[in-house]
C-alpha cells in the first residue's frame, strides 16, 4: 500500500544571533530587539514559504484521502467479525479502549459506537457511525472527533482468487478542523497511513489467532 503524496524529509536548522559583545548596555538592548525583529519576520516568511510550497503539494484543503488494498490469509467471515465487532476491535485498531453501541443494539447501518482512544497520554471520544454493514461484505463508518474533524473508512471484503484469503479494498477520508493540521494535511497523512498499515498487521494477526 502507497500513498501518492511524499511527505518532505525534516531538517534541523541551526540559528546563530551574531550579537557582538562588549557593546554598551543601550546598544546592546537595541541590537538585540532588532535582532528579535528580524527573526520574527524571517520565521514569518519561512511559515508562508513552507505553507506555499505544502498547499502545491496538494495541502491546505485540510482533507487527505487514501485507497488501498490489503490481503488477511484468513477467510473473510472471520476477518469481518474481528474487522466490526466492537470487543475485538481492541485488539487491533490503535488507541481504542472501549467501543459501545450508544443504544445497546446489534452493529448494523444506522447504529452508532462510542468509542475512547487513549493516543500519546490523550483521552479522545468519538461517536462512530456505521454508514453501511454487509455480513462478510461491506463496513463502512463516519466518525466525529474532539477537535471537530472527521473520518471516514470504508471496507469491501471478498475472497482472493480462491486462495482461502482475504482481500479488503478500503477508502480513508480524514477532514482536519486546525488550520495548522490543514496546512500540514500531507505529512500528517504520511503518518496515517504508517497508522492504517500497522493496524491491518494487528488485524491479520487477531484473525490468525482465533482460526
Amino acid at each position: 500500500m502507497q500513498d501518492r503524496r511524499g511527505a518532505p524529509q525534516g531538517r534541523t536548522a541551526v540559528f546563530s544571533s551574531g550579537l557582538s559583545l562588549g557593546c554598551p548596555a543601550g546598544q546592546f538592548e537595541e541590537g538585540g530587539m532588532d535582532v528579535l525583529k528580524g527573526i520574527t519576520f524571517l520565521l514569518t516568511i519561512l511559515g508562508a514559504l513552507g505553507a506555499g510550497i505544502l498547499t502545491v503539494a496538494g495541502g491546505a484543503d485540510g482533507v487527505w484521502k487514501h485507497e488501498g488494498v490489503a490481503r488477511v490469509d484468513c477467510p473473510k467471515e472471520l476477518v469481518f467479525e474481528v474487522l466490526t465487532e466492537p470487543d475485538l476491535r481492541k485488539a487491533w485498531v490503535e488507541g481504542l479502549v472501549s467501543s459501545k453501541s450508544s443504544s445497546g443494539q446489534d452493529l448494523e447501518k444506522g447504529a452508532t459506537l462510542e468509542e475512547t482512544y487513549v493516543l500519546d497520554g490523550a483521552t479522545e471520544r468519538r461517536s462512530m457511525k456505521v454508514v453501511a454493514y454487509q455480513v462478510g461484505e461491506r463496513f463502512a463508518f463516519e466518525a466525529s472527533t474532539t477537535d471537530g474533524g472527521r473520518v471516514e473508512f470504508d471496507y469491501r471484503l471478498r475472497p482472493n482468487m480462491g486462495t482461502g484469503k482475504t482481500r479488503i479494498d478500503y477508502t480513508c477520508t480524514v477532514e482536519y478542523s486546525s488550520w495548522w493540521a490543514t496546512i500540514l494535511e500531507p505529512i500528517l497523512g504520511h503518518f496515517e497511513l504508517e497508522r492504517i498499515e500497522a493496524e491491518f498487521e494487528r488485524l491479520a494477526v487477531e484473525a490468525a489467532d482465533r482460526m
